[in-house]
């Protein structure tokens, strides 16, 4: 074979090898948003069921997930919910980079990252401590560990709602689409039965927390499977088309 050829050749693979990198770098890096995303979602529900058995006074009824963090093992759930908040920062960062271009995807996207922070900033600052659902103490980190909670909540919800017009107009996932607006209803219905179960709200609450990982953890399998999907497919494709120069 003469020089030539070698450089052609050599052209060639390169050529089919570039090929399959470009068709799949857009899906690796959201293929790893979604691995961190569904890994702090597993993480954080994890560190919730571990709670129950080492805290075994708290009495789930009449206390809330937050108040794990007053026990002795409060550094383990700080620890979930700063795993949580990454998870649900790079949940949001992956439907951005992966979601129809349209507004509603944009503002999803940002609507998540609020949601990661204020998940996080509840981790940094704890709850106070209640008795029969009422604050024994009133403390500045109890506050701000209260409202980054309700704005967690209300990001959540609205993001809920949104989603449904981002699944319909991305190839793929139209049928997912009415499973959005299903979860944000939940949400809603948990306020309501936090105020008609005055004698359960702790398990209100948790009840809540399962819809809300448990949404951000589907959402994270969708994209993880369907981009590990898209991979394997550009993998083919490309192989095929180093073949056929060949």
């Amino acid at each position: 074979m003469s020089s030539t050829d070698q450089e052609t050749e050599s052209s060639t693979t390169t050529a089919g090898s570039s090929d399959m990198t470009i068709a799949a770098s857009p899906a690796a890096p959201t293929e790893r948003l979604a691995a961190m995303a569904l890994g702090g979602v597993a993480i954080f529900a994890a560190v919730v069921v571990t709670m129950h058995l080492l805290e075994p006074d708290f009495d789930p009824k009449v206390r809330y997930v937050s108040e794990y963090v007053l026990g002795d093992w409060g550094l383990l759930m700080n620890a979930g919910f700063f795993a949580l908040g990454i998870g649900t920062i790079s949940l949001g960062l992956a439907i951005g980079r992966s979601m129809a271009p349209i507004r509603r995807t944009r503002v999803v996207r940002g609507l998540y990252v609020v949601a990661g922070a204020c998940t996080i900033v509840a981790g940094v600052f704890n709850s106070d401590e209640l008795v029969n659902g009422e604050v024994i103490e009133v403390t500045a980190p109890g506050v701000i560990h209260d409202v980054a909670s309700l704005i967690l909540f209300a990001t959540s919800i609205v993001a809920a709602f949104l989603l449904r017009k981002v699944f319909r107009a991305t190839p793929g996932w139209e049928r997912r689409a009415m499973l959005a607006p299903i979860a944000g209803t939940l949400w809603i219905a948990r306020f309501v039965a936090h105020g008609v179960l005055t004698d359960w709200f702790g398990l209100a609450q948790r009840a809540f927390v399962a819809v809300h990982i448990g949404w951000l953890g589907l959402q994270a399998l969708w994209l993880l499977t369907t981009h590990s999907a898209a991979d394997r497919s550009s993998g083919r494709n490309g192989s095929s088309t180093i073949a056929n120069r060949e």
